[in-house]
């Protein structure tokens, strides 16, 4: 892996070529107002000799605030001292009302995300508690793929811009192919909880500080935005809103997540999900896939429901109101896993894609996990 940055006039600049400087590598900088026209914080990428681009996403910890309406929201974004309008917070203490009690009901996803106050929650992507999307031991931060995967050499991914995605695969297939990626990294796809700790970096100052990443909409699902793109192309579509954030998080192609519901009673086996290959039915989570708790009903509603307050920084329940509507974030999608209009649809996808209406960072949707032509994924790193 090589450190690679970008000068001003859009040259890529790789570690070991002439003129590399390594202050101009990486810089998480706090973002003031919206971000319409990009953003100036340079998350660190790196580049993997197959030529595939991963961004470092630091351990953090965070706090995110409810608000009775967006132009509070707004003016706490702006400036941490208005307060007017908190309704609630979810933080260390779990999703809790301005006096510290659990609600009675989800506050409405009016949000502005904490940065520097009391009662931080680490991100537990980062932690240990397997339930919660964690790892196997604590860490200093993951690598994210910069764009979804396309097929490479040897029917092995690579990350790159401007090429079309890689796709119309089970998700047991995906989860195997980012597994076997690269084992000296420990590569796997990528968890609920790894796309949480994306977009709430999005979210906050150090990312697009609350402005909407702009769609990927590229009808042949290609990269970064289009055919032969560049980082330094379609920058707003980045999680930065320039060349050094993450690309096609908003629509290009769905991404299948390792995460799921554990229903027996479904005959679609996988190699991550499966005991048997039958039915889905293994019930533990592992540090690659996160499994969900699931209601008596496996109604999709119900899943939701029994979820808040039980699972943190996966951007579902903390940051929407329902599961079975467009009540994320930015009025994304927000469909939890289970059974949705009478078809069992026991995993997650994320991010929406190229066509979608509702498309956005913190979009969740349920699915089958069978073959989708307009379904990729997207490897995580833990090194």
């Amino acid at each position: 892996m090589k450190k690679v940055y970008w000068e001003e006039d859009g040259t890529e600049v790789t570690e070991g070529e002439a003129g590399f400087d390594e202050s101009k590598w990486y810089e998480y900088k706090e973002q003031s107002g919206d971000t319409i026209a990009g953003g100036n914080s340079h998350w660190a990428n790196v580049k993997t000799e197959d030529g595939s681009y991963f961004v470092w996403i630091p351990r953090y910890a965070y706090r995110i605030v409810y608000f009775d309406t967006p132009e509070n929201a707004e003016a706490y974004r702006a400036d941490k001292s208005q307060t007017t309008g908190i309704i609630g917070y979810s933080d260390a203490r779990g999703i809790v009302d301005t006096e510290g009690k659990t609600p009675s009901d989800l506050q409405d996803p009016v949000t502005s995300i904490g940065i520097g106050e009391n009662k931080l929650r680490t991100h537990p992507a980062f932690e240990t508690d397997l339930d919660q999307g964690g790892w196997s031991n604590k860490l200093e931060g993951i690598w994210v793929a910069k764009y979804e995967a396309s097929k490479g050499s040897n029917n092995k991914p690579k990350f790159e811009p401007g090429v079309s995605s890689w796709r119309n695969e089970t998700i047991g297939d995906m989860y195997d192919i980012a597994y076997n990626y690269d084992r000296n990294k420990e590569s796997h796809l990528m968890k609920n909880s790894e796309w949480g700790v994306v977009a709430y970096l999005t979210e906050s100052k150090y990312g697009k500080n609350g402005t909407v990443v702009s769609k990927n909409t590229d009808s042949g699902y290609y990269t970064a935005g289009g055919s032969g793109a560049e980082p330094t192309t379609n920058k707003l579509q980045s999680t930065t809103g320039n060349e050094y954030g993450i690309f096609d998080t908003v629509g290009g192609a769905y991404e299948y997540i390792a995460g799921y519901i554990a229903d027996s009673s479904l005959s679609y086996g996988n190699s991550f999900a499966s005991k048997d290959d039958t039915k889905n039915n293994k019930t533990e989570s592992t540090p690659y896939a996160t499994v969900y708790k699931m209601a008596t009903s496996n109604i999709l509603t119900d899943n939701y429901n029994i979820n808040i307050n039980k699972i943190f920084g996966d951007a579902t329940t903390e940051i929407s109101t329902s599961g079975n509507g467009t009540t994320s974030w930015h009025s994304a999608y927000s469909y939890f896993v289970g059974i949705k209009n009478s078809d069992v649809c026991p995993f997650f996808l994320r991010g929406g894609y190229y066509n979608s209406s509702n498309a956005g960072s913190c979009y969740f949707n349920t699915v089958s996990g069978d073959r989708y032509s307009g379904s990729s994924f997207r490897v995580c790193l833990a090194v």
